[in-house]
């Protein structure tokens, strides 16, 4: 039996494998990047977009409430809505990342509503006002906050007399 020019049985398998596997992960790859490379294929669309804005862009109570539940994952309702955001959208891009974020509100909001605030399982802080909530515009006065709670990246100050919440979720720190 002449053989000559035919590889061995298992050379012929075992590169065949390798040719297969090799394509598998080349149109794997490809996959990987086109995904990245076009938001259609990505999530990014679920994500708001990069952001930093204040209550003073919008004049309009109701502006200021679409605005803000783009960037909050709950519904309140609003009496008076100061706030001061930024957002990094950093999903954009071949290797999407998590974004990052500094969300800052100071409400009045109705006095039935104010204990919708506070998270299940918030832990009650004796802290002192925090820097902050100065660095949110408008006139809201901040000067009876003393009711404050923490949650994960959340902080919560409420003062029930006037119904007035500050509220800040950040993972970008001070």
């Amino acid at each position: 039996m002449d053989n000559s020019g035919e590889l061995p049985v298992f050379i012929s398998n075992s590169f065949g494998a390798r040719s297969e596997s090799m394509q598998i992960f080349h149109s794997l790859l490809l996959v990987i990047l086109l995904t990245g490379c076009f938001p259609s294929f990505s999530n990014t669309q679920s994500r708001p977009k990069t952001v930093s804005e204040t209550s003073s862009n919008r004049s309009k109570l109701q502006d200021r409430i679409t605005f803000i539940e783009q960037y909050v994952t709950f519904t309140r309702t609003y009496l008076k809505l100061e706030y001061s955001v930024v957002y990094h959208n950093n999903s954009v891009g071949v290797v999407p990342g998590p974004s990052d974020w500094d969300i800052r509100i100071l409400a009045v909001v109705p006095a039935s509503k104010i204990d919708q605030w506070i998270p299940t399982g918030a832990l009650r802080t004796d802290q002192e006002q925090p820097k902050w909530l100065t660095t949110i515009p408008g006139s809201l006065s901040t000067n009876k906050i003393t009711e404050w709670y923490i949650k994960g990246n959340s902080v919560i100050g409420i003062d029930r007399k006037t119904s007035t919440v500050a509220y800040r979720n950040s993972t970008i720190g001070d």
